[in-house]
């Protein structure tokens, strides 16, 4: 049975990069597995075509002579030098941001690739950097994740419930961001018909990636962007006044300025500026009875709220 025609192809590359000098139809006719047995029309037709395709696929064929003198029948080759990809190379930045690509999703449903992928760059001579910082990472056990990460390169739709079990939502993905090591996607919510950004943490139970494949558009570029700003802190316009127990809540301190503010015993006054009353009062909660939000009250009703909506989840009898 002749060979398939890709296996015909490459076994006229090997063919003509293997020439030190311009082979001749016949000399590949006569050499080349796939041509042996063919009639002259149908020879010079398949010829004809995959010259053309590996042309196409830019695998450079030359035409020329082996004698200057006479114009015989043009022959063919591949120069090795014409043919073969440049050396590798990275600048020392590009090689961070390849190392810590790689490291994100260490343990995760992709680590088989991603570690292949150190394997070759490796063997190619490349030093992969360490980035010197706290590094995002998906865990084994966020599959999430990695389900929204290949739904947006396949560009599917995902459902998913969010929050809890029933709040079900119809997402097309534009780009998955990142931010102090929380993992978010961003894309439009069919059901709200707007642009959302979900949280991967608060995704009650699995991610469906829906068929077909390409079912939507992406939109430019700087609509991502825009939304992965969204998610830094913006500049401190205002000032909260604090009270913070001893040593805790680090940040917040080195971020105030002690003042002489009536506070209870045990505690110091900080007036704090920030930008975002939702990062203020995430960390305002976080620390719990050790800080105190006293003014201004939409900042206390922010932490207040979260504070309660800790208090409310039901305790796990499950054992860590």
């Amino acid at each position: 049975m002749a060979p398939r025609k890709t296996e015909r192809q490459l076994n006229l590359v090997i063919c003509l990069l293997a020439a030190r000098r311009f082979l001749s139809r016949e000399t590949i006719r006569s050499s080349v597995e796939g041509y042996q047995g063919l009639s002259d029309p149908a020879f010079q037709r398949m010829f004809e075509r995959d010259k053309d395709d590996l042309r196409d696929l830019g695998i450079p064929i030359e035409t020329g002579s082996n004698d200057a003198f006479f114009d015989d029948e043009p022959g063919y080759r591949i120069l090795a030098g014409d043919f073969e990809l440049p050396p590798v190379e990275f600048s020392q930045s590009e090689q961070v941001a390849l190392g810590l690509a790689a490291h994100v999703f260490d343990g995760a449903g992709l680590a088989p690739q991603a570690s292949t992928a150190l394997g070759k760059l490796q063997a190619a001579g490349v030093e992969l950097g360490s980035p010197g910082f706290v590094q995002a990472h998906l865990g084994g056990d966020d599959e999430n994740a990695v389900v929204v990460w290949q739904a947006l390169g396949d560009r599917r739709r995902i459902r998913f419930d969010y929050r809890q079990a029933g709040q079900a939502r119809l997402v097309e993905p534009w780009g998955v961001l990142v931010r102090r090591g929380a993992w978010y996607v961003y894309g439009n919510d069919l059901g709200r018909s707007a642009p959302r950004m979900f949280r991967l943490s608060r995704i009650a139970g699995v991610v469906e990636a829906l068929e077909p494949a390409a079912a939507y558009e992406l939109p430019e570029r700087s609509v991502v962007e825009a939304a992965a700003s969204s998610l830094e802190p913006t500049g401190a316009t205002e000032t909260a006044l604090l009270a913070i127990r001893g040593s805790a809540a680090a940040g917040l301190r080195r971020r105030g300025t002690q003042t002489s503010a009536g506070v209870p015993e045990g505690y110091t006054a900080y007036e704090v500026p920030y930008g975002s009353v939702g990062e203020l009062a995430e960390q305002a909660a976080a620390a719990a009875s050790d800080v105190l939000v006293l003014s201004p009250a939409h900042v206390r009703d922010a932490t207040l709220a979260r504070l309660r909506a800790v208090a409310a989840r039901p305790l796990s009898t499950e054992r860590a």
